[in-house]
């Protein structure tokens, strides 16, 4: 699918640490080229997962980090899940609606990936999808990794292994 818009605002979207990590350096190169922000949630800006977004706050212009709040509790049992994913999704949503993104770019395999993906397709956002592909085996992770990879437009892979699986996919 090709992107008919010109990328004009680019909004990255993470909910974990290891997500952040992954996305840290793009998201520096891409502040560089266009409007660009990053939507922090779920694990974020839980006390019980360090509250990461106090140090990415030192290390990020405020007018660049968007914030919410998203998680039920410890977000570890299904029913937990299940309204943090509707939580995201909602507000996830709202914030793309508000932000008008040209593009939104995500990493991973995480319900909370799943979620912004959802919401970015009702959206109408093209979605950049970093590490489709790959395998997470006997989990959940790779059926929402491969979920991921069905809603986006624009994948990034790890491996030329992991390419060939999204094509075996019909991406």
């Amino acid at each position: 699918m090709k992107i008919k818009r010109k990328i004009k605002k680019v909004l990255f979207i993470s909910g974990s640490r290891a997500e952040f990590f992954i996305l840290e350096k793009l998201f520096y190169e891409t502040l560089k080229y266009f409007d660009t922000k990053i939507l922090l949630h779920a694990g974020h800006t839980q006390k019980k997962y360090g509250q990461l977004i106090k140090d990415i706050k030192k290390d990020i212009s405020k007018k660049n980090i968007l914030s919410i709040k998203t998680n039920f509790g410890n977000s570890n049992n299904e029913l937990q899940i299940i309204k943090s994913f509707a939580k995201q999704v909602d507000k996830i949503g709202k914030k793309l609606l508000s932000e008008k993104p040209s593009v939104v770019i995500l990493v991973g395999d995480r319900t909370e990936t799943l979620a912004a993906a959802s919401a970015s397709v009702i959206c109408n956002i093209p979605i950049i999808h970093i590490h489709g592909g790959e395998l997470s085996l006997g989990s959940m992770d790779e059926k929402l990794r491969h979920a991921i990879s069905k809603l986006s437009s624009i994948h990034f892979v790890s491996h030329k292994i992991y390419k060939k699986r999204l094509i075996q996919m019909g991406e």
